[in-house]
């Protein structure tokens, strides 16, 4: 598949004209890995997508793991009673934070230096970094997460769209 934007849209365009009704997809639908990332960044990354039910974290600390668009993210429920949204992954380096797929935790803890996360993803203590070291700029990432009637969403794109009909 072509490297830049447009010509990969332009091989999928190609691709889709040249589907004949009625046959499977040619398999570059199921084998590209660029058709696969184009779909991530087109389809997923931009959408709401359910992840869960508050049921499954019904107190500080319980988590689960959600995996969507080649990300891994935690799903918890914070000391101030929010679902946060925090990628599974130490801003110091890239360590995976939780590996089991659901529990409960009072801190993320990386298991390569032992950086701790509260519960809403900022860094509380960072081992072995200078006095002016800033905390407050390396908190886990977020994904935008909102909680509707119980049900868990969550959105990667740096702009949500709206939830509102």
């Amino acid at each position: 598949m072509p490297e830049n934007r447009n010509g990969r849209a332009a091989h999928l365009r190609n691709l889709i004209a040249a589907h004949r009704p009625g046959w499977t997809l040619a398999q570059p639908f199921y084998t590209d890995l660029a058709i696969f990332a184009l779909e991530l960044d087109t389809i997923f990354t931009p959408a709401w997508l359910y992840a869960g039910h508050v049921s499954r974290i019904p107190n500080p600390g319980d988590y689960f793991l959600y995996e969507i668009a080649r990300e891994s993210l935690i799903l918890l429920r914070g000391e101030d009673g929010q679902v946060h949204a925090l990628a599974n992954v130490c801003r110091h380096r890239g360590a995976q934070l939780c590996t089991a797929s659901s529990g409960h935790v009072h801190h993320l803890v990386c298991p390569y230096h032992q950086w701790v996360y509260r519960l809403d993803g900022t860094l509380q203590s960072a081992r072995l970094m200078p006095e002016d070291f800033d905390k407050s700029r390396f908190g886990l990432h977020r994904a935008h997460v909102r909680v509707v009637e119980g049900f868990i969403l969550v959105c990667l794109a740096d702009e949500p769209p709206s939830l509102e009909p």
